[in-house]
């Protein structure tokens, strides 16, 4: 099952206005509520047959705990944690592991680690899970390299491992992402403290140049957190061109 931590509030209570969420924008609570809707109704059908696909990053972190607002006030009641597949970087954040871990602690995730490319990680994954897994929830924005074209609810292609897809914050954008999180106080990674935008690995990932401060008395250059960055088209600029 999905626990829920002590800061965690239902679907309902989300979007209630003495919520910490009623601080936020209206465009953005209007996000939260086609979300939670998405969410309640695959809960529903999917049940146990729902799993879960999370690296750690600011967007999948924000679907999980979407996803546990919704189940909160699901009459589907999970009886066996939830099946989530964490497909690893091969130079992966010390940071992004261990926040992955806190994770699993906090919300009591039955994670499988695969160290394969994406579709070959994906494969193992699901011939693997005790629970036969029908749907993966996927935290992919627009703004994501290959997402234009995605649905919030589809089919892999094919060639790729048969499942369905489900995208609950493909509509997001990153300030909005970011509000909600703040907004609820949501522990997120500490690499987006330190000026990482987007997160991949150690040999791809720096912190994003719009985000410098200027250097210090000692000359070192910091940075500043992630949700500062005030031009989202600047989000991947933190990642290495190869």
């Amino acid at each position: 099952m999905v626990s829920t931590p002590a800061h965690s509030y239902h679907a309902r209570s989300l979007l209630s206005d003495d919520s910490p969420s009623s601080t936020i924008s209206s465009s953005t609570r209007s996000r939260l509520e086609e979300s939670l809707q998405l969410l309640r109704q695959v809960v529903e059908t999917y049940g146990e047959g729902l799993a879960l696909s999370f690296n750690g990053g600011k967007d999948c972190t924000l679907l999980l705990y979407l996803l546990c607002a919704a189940l909160e006030d699901s009459e589907t009641m999970r009886s066996k944690p939830l099946p989530t597949v964490y497909i690893t970087h091969n130079h992966p954040f010390n940071e992004v592991d261990e926040f992955i871990d806190q994770c699993v602690s906090r919300y009591g995730l039955s994670l499988a680690r695969e160290n394969e490319p994406m579709k070959e990680g994906l494969s193992h994954f699901l011939s693997s899970s005790p629970i036969p897994v029908q749907a993966i929830l996927v935290g992919i924005r627009f703004g994501d390299p290959y997402s234009s074209n995605l649905q919030d609810i589809q089919a892999t292609d094919r060639g790729w491992p048969v499942f369905t897809r489900i995208h609950p914050v493909l509509r997001w954008t990153h300030d909005e992402v970011w509000e909600v999180l703040r907004a609820i106080q949501l522990p997120y990674c500490s690499l987006y403290d330190h000026g990482y935008t987007s997160l991949g690995g150690t040999n791809d990932t720096r912190p994003n140049p719009a985000l410098a401060l200027p250097p210090n008395a000692q000359g070192v250059v910091e940075y500043a957190p992630a949700w500062k960055l005030t031009d989202s088209t600047k989000e991947r600029d933190c990642r290495v061109k190869k």
